[in-house]
């Protein structure tokens, strides 16, 4: 089991990972099923003394430690228990960043120009940010540009940065830390800086067929800063897209020549790691973005602090869209974007509507046809550029992702159909999803005033309904997304 821990170095909180063991939690010779039990058997103790509601209410919350975000700053946030300091989210987040593929698909340095030019040509419709995604590199560790895409190195991906700014967009750059392949220069100039196993063997990462670093290694994070530079300030980008299922733990380090003290402070190491990477890029770039996206696995808390943007971190449809997204945002509040990932990760591809309706950041990862063999459902087709045209009109007026999300309005388990609002000044914006429905919707949270509802999407005008609760009639399929203007 893992708790969390206080330190206020530089007067800044500090949840880091730790063993509930060693900080004495449970006392010596009891396991955690007795010390649950001794826990529920005192609280009974406390409740039966008490008659009322409100008086057992009080009795239980005089027994609670005092609140340690109370008085601090509005990025703070209390989870699991700790007071943790959230990263400021961008004031302007970036609309989702078309993904330009081909860059990483291609074996010829001269496809460079006619990728930029297509990706450029068809990403006018989209907002603001354009992010290189892996493939750029030579491999995973040295980090060095890919000389067969790159001939000219530095002085090719600053000239493509250059490229994108004249554009008018912000780039970013895919990159994943902590990581190394077997046959990198890195790992074999130093092998010293790789995270090994009790028997002295190097711990794989799965799926990425590579090793961790150890990120409790002083080198290890001194070179890991190093490539933030290298990418913000010498090749020019605005932001970095950190990826890889990896960066949520890492195990025990036994290698010998990090002296550790304890194997556990690898582990404990990892949330001052990604401290040390944000810190850096805010150093290099002040208001740089630093998205973390844990490859198809759930957000470790303990590294919230340290990324201005979430994301749904390849979700395996559009559930998990807006679940993962219900759950950021009541960890992290509504300062932190929430990247929805790509639309061709959603149902059917194309469901914009799950990551709009929560109040989500937008994005595509499509592909261009002229510049692939193989076709696929990602081809930017024209009906797709239609489609995509009309969802990033729709994200660009309405402006959700600087709205309020309210998520105690509704229950993600027992309130059918499913139900997401948005406050955004002051109208509210409601989302419901269904398979087929037809029925009545309640619409929750509005004032007792009279409002004009519309659908948004479609145009339907459903009328004026009155608050606090409304209800209304719908037939929808899919989802349906409400206006509720106040009159």
């Amino acid at each position: 089991m893992l708790d969390a821990y206080w330190d206020r170095r530089g007067g800044r909180p500090k949840p880091a990972k730790r063993e509930i063991r060693k900080l004495g939690q449970i006392a010596p010779g009891i396991d955690g099923g007795e010390y649950v039990v001794k826990l529920v058997e005192e609280l009974k103790t406390i409740l039966a003394n008490y008659a009322t509601f409100q008086e057992k209410v009080a009795a239980l919350e005089a027994k609670l430690p005092p609140d340690p975000c109370k008085d601090k700053g509005p990025n703070h946030r209390l989870v699991d228990g700790v007071c943790m300091e959230v990263a400021p989210g961008v004031l302007d987040p970036p609309a989702a960043p078309p993904q330009p593929q081909g860059m990483s698909k291609t074996r010829e340095s001269e496809i460079v120009n006619q990728v930029m030019n297509r990706t450029l040509a068809k990403g006018r419709f989209f907002r603001k940010s354009l992010t290189l995604d892996d493939g750029w590199q030579n491999n995973v560790g040295d980090w060095q540009l890919d000389p067969t895409k790159f001939p000219n190195g530095d002085a090719d991906m600053k000239a493509l940065v250059d490229r994108i700014h004249q554009e008018g967009f912000k780039a970013q750059l895919w990159w994943s830390p902590l990581s190394a392949v077997p046959d990198s220069k890195l790992l074999m100039n130093e092998p010293g800086l790789a995270l090994e196993n009790r028997d002295d063997s190097r711990r794989k990462i799965s799926w990425w067929n590579s090793y961790y670093l150890c990120p409790a290694n002083s080198r290890v994070v001194e070179y890991h800063k190093e490539l933030v530079r290298k990418i913000l300030v010498d090749w020019g980008f605005d932001g970095l897209k950190l990826d890889g299922q990896h960066m949520n733990g890492v195990p025990r380090c036994y290698n010998p020549a990090h002296h550790h003290k304890r194997p556990e402070e690898s582990v404990e190491a990892l949330p001052d790691f990604f401290r040390e990477i944000y810190d850096a890029a805010q150093k290099a770039k002040p208001g740089s973005l630093v998205e973390f996206c844990p490859c198809g696995t759930a957000f470790s808390f303990f590294t919230m602090p340290h990324f201005n943007m979430s994301v749904a971190s390849d979700p395996r449809g559009s559930y998990q869209v807006r679940t993962k997204g219900k759950t950021i945002k009541g960890l992290m509040g509504d300062d932190v974007p929430y990247f929805g990932d790509h639309v061709e990760l959603s149902d059917n591809h194309d469901d914009f509507a799950s990551t709009l309706g929560i109040g989500g950041v937008v994005g595509t990862q499509f592909v261009l046809p002229s510049l692939v063999e193989k076709h696929g459902p990602f081809d930017l087709t024209p009906e797709h550029a239609e489609t995509f045209q009309k969802w990033l009109a729709l994200y660009r007026e309405k402006g959700l992702s600087r709205g309020q999300y309210l998520g105690t309005l509704y229950d993600i388990g027992f309130d059918v159909p499913e139900a997401h609002v948005i406050r955004k000044e002051k109208k509210m914006y409601y989302a419901f999803f269904a398979g087929n429905w037809k029925g009545t919707l309640e619409l929750r949270g509005l004032d007792a005033r009279a409002y004009h509802v519309v659908d948004y999407v479609e145009g339907k005008d459903f009328g004026i309904v009155q608050g606090p609760v409304a209800r209304l009639s719908a037939d929808f399929s899919k989802h349906l997304l409400l206006e509720a203007t106040p009159q």
